[in-house]
């Protein structure tokens, strides 16, 4: 067939926008916008863009002719003009310009707001203000950088691994009991002759290990320090940590958790949905962005043509197992086997469904589709319920019963009459 199938213009679309996104590198551009927003606050990317006008002015979509590239800017580099705070405006509380300058102070051009994607860290109110006035940052436009919210169970973690470390340094401590210690100590020649017999017994012990005590005298001792209940300590403050970073402890540091399961997948699946629901709150917008610019640019994917409806889609984080994958195909199944018997669906459009499962594991041939095609058109029965269909063998004349089956044929005398029914070897014998 000449024309190509919806499926085909379908995927020949996404494989053309994927490409012009790695053309100008758009993942790597959003990881270290997304990476330096919550590191910093705000971060954001400029459009480097090919329409014909300077970038003071704003950009007109009717006039993109390609996007040429991404650049990240940090928030240390980007001062904000002037607020919109016009109510009715789509840029309500957004500057209206930004003006550029590099770390050494030295000023840039004035970027238009069309120009540029920007992305706030965490804000504590929709007032720009408040975190000015709350927290004393510089640019109040900009959100809090996520080191505000973990610094305080951050320094307290640190505090409490390095106590555990010094508990360690001093598990063990000898204990020198010498008689009348304390009448020694009083004169300077008892103290002199003290310390000699603690230097000849710490050379006794470090030469051969052990210790010249005085049997009437003196007495040593080694006396641990308690240490119960330390490593619990130690996993709860672990577990602050990774509550406030919203990482599970699997990922963070790298360890199975306890309990009835050791692969922690009620935090994984929480995990999931966390970032799930970011890439919705945070990436879609500025995505959608990019990718309108990109369909209305001439030099785009398609040629300045924005197609009539587009939905962004983001991959599903979770990764089912084999097991999971058979029993999600096998119920798949099922159903394509119920809407076919019903005849809801055509054999095509089951096989369209497949095509759009990239783990299909079914080669797919198109020249098949295409057969399929035709033989829709000449037989409409295709795909209906078999029991309503053509019989195969040629018994058209069959008629079935409410189980299914076949009912018994009718017997013809020669004459040509229609008389009873053939006889079923079941049945009870006449009675005399």
């Amino acid at each position: 067939m000449d024309a190509e199938s919806g499926a085909d213009v379908e995927e020949t679309f996404a494989q053309d926008t994927l490409g012009a996104l790695e053309d100008i590198e758009a993942e790597q551009a959003f990881y270290d916008l997304w990476r330096l927003a919550r590191l910093d606050g705000g971060c954001a990317i400029v459009l480097v863009t090919n329409d014909g006008a300077p970038p003071h002015l704003p950009l007109n979509p009717k006039n993109l002719r390609s996007i040429d590239k991404l650049n990240i800017v940090t928030r240390f580099e980007l001062t904000p003009g002037e607020l919109d705070l016009d109510p009715g405006s789509t840029n309500f509380r957004n500057p209206e310009t930004w003006t550029f300058s590099d770390p050494h102070g030295r000023q840039g051009g004035v970027i238009h707001h069309t120009r540029i994607i920007p992305m706030q860290g965490f804000k504590i109110s929709p007032s720009y203000d408040r975190e000015g006035a709350v927290l004393g940052l510089s640019e109040p436009y900009w959100g809090v950088p996520i080191i505000y919210s973990l610094h305080d169970k951050l320094r307290q973690f640190h505090t409490t691994f390095d106590y555990t470390e010094a508990v360690f340094a001093d598990i063990a401590q000898g204990v020198f009991k010498i008689k009348d210690l304390a009448e020694l100590m009083k004169s300077p020649e008892s103290r002199e002759k003290l310390m000699k017999r603690m230097q000849l017994t710490a050379m006794a012990k470090s030469a051969f290990n052990m210790l010249l005590l005085d049997a009437d005298n003196e007495d040593f001792e080694k006396r641990t320090t308690a240490f119960a209940g330390v490593d619990t300590t130690l996993v709860r403050f672990m577990e602050l940590l990774s509550a406030v970073s919203e990482i599970p402890m699997t990922k963070l540091f790298g360890i199975a958790p306890g309990g009835l399961t050791s692969d922690d997948q009620s935090a994984e699946k929480t995990f999931n949905a966390m970032i799930a629901q970011k890439q919705k709150r945070l990436l879609r917008k500025p995505l959608n962005r990019l990718l309108y610019l990109l369909f209305a640019s001439k030099n785009g994917p398609t040629n300045g043509e924005a197609p009539e409806s587009w939905r962004l889609v983001f991959e599903p984080l979770d990764e089912p197992d084999g097991n999971q994958l058979a029993e999600k195909r096998r119920m798949e199944a099922e159903t394509d086997r119920l809407h076919l018997e019903n005849g809801s669906v055509s054999v095509m459009e089951v096989r369209g469904r497949l095509r759009g499962e990239a783990d299909h594991g079914y080669p797919l041939d198109s020249d098949f589709d295409d057969a399929l095609q035709e033989l829709e058109k000449e037989d409409p029965l295709l795909g209906q319920d078999p029991l309503q269909a053509v019989d195969p063998f040629g018994d058209e004349g069959d008629e079935y019963d409410e189980s299914g089956q076949p009912k018994p044929p009718e017997v013809r005398d020669p004459e040509g009459s229609t008389g009873e029914r053939a006889s079923d070897p079941t049945d009870s014998p006449p009675k005399r």
